[in-house]
């Protein structure tokens, strides 16, 4: 199991070749969201996986909408381990930062987003990093402003995380804290 697990991280490793997500068994892909970032397994310093090549995109999108690059980047790495083609399991979700995308029968998406840019031609423009980037920092920079750091993390996750009353735990609040633990990583610069 160990080892099983050692060699998913390193297919999905952002120093690694990247994979496309049809190379990854379907079954392995939702422990895709939920492996432990390399850096936390090394030293606390830096690594290379943690400058990434989409670290420019981070910034340019981050600071157009108001959300820290950094928190940008550790809600991309948790959600698709900095893989643009990483795809949900169940099919809805796709691209660097997993946006949601239920297709209709042009295989273009009918969900609704009131945002620039949405809706996007086809499924496969959500594949395009700097466009995937660009719709995750408009969403998570409403959420924000919206719902705060917390819950606007856990939303961006999962829209029903809007209605838990306050004081309550969050229904993925696994998901959160990993984003938040990830995040203050990234602004230490470990």
């Amino acid at each position: 199991m160990r080892r099983a697990l050692f060699a998913l991280l390193l297919l999905v490793s952002p120093a690694a070749p990247a994979a496309a997500a049809s190379d990854v068994p379907r079954q392995l892909l939702p422990a895709l969201h939920y492996l432990p970032h390399p850096c936390s397994r090394v030293s606390r310093g830096t690594c290379a996986s943690c400058t990434s090549e989409f670290d420019t995109l981070f910034q340019k999108h981050g600071a157009a909408h108001g959300v820290d690059w950094r928190l940008l980047k550790a809600v991309c790495e948790v959600e698709s381990h900095l893989n643009p083609r990483a795809e949900h399991p169940g099919g809805l979700s796709a691209g660097l930062c997993q946006i949601h995308c239920v297709p209709d029968d042009r295989l273009a998406c009918r969900n609704r987003f009131n945002i620039v840019g949405w809706p996007p031609p086809s499924r496969a423009h959500l594949y395009d990093p700097d466009y995937n980037v660009s719709l995750a920092a408009q969403i998570l920079g409403w959420n924000l402003r919206t719902y705060g750091l917390s819950r606007g993390v856990a939303v961006y996750n999962q829209w029903s995380a809007r209605l838990m009353p306050a004081g309550r735990p969050l229904p993925n609040q696994f998901y959160v804290d990993r984003v938040l633990r990830r995040y203050r990583e990234l602004k230490s610069g470990s």
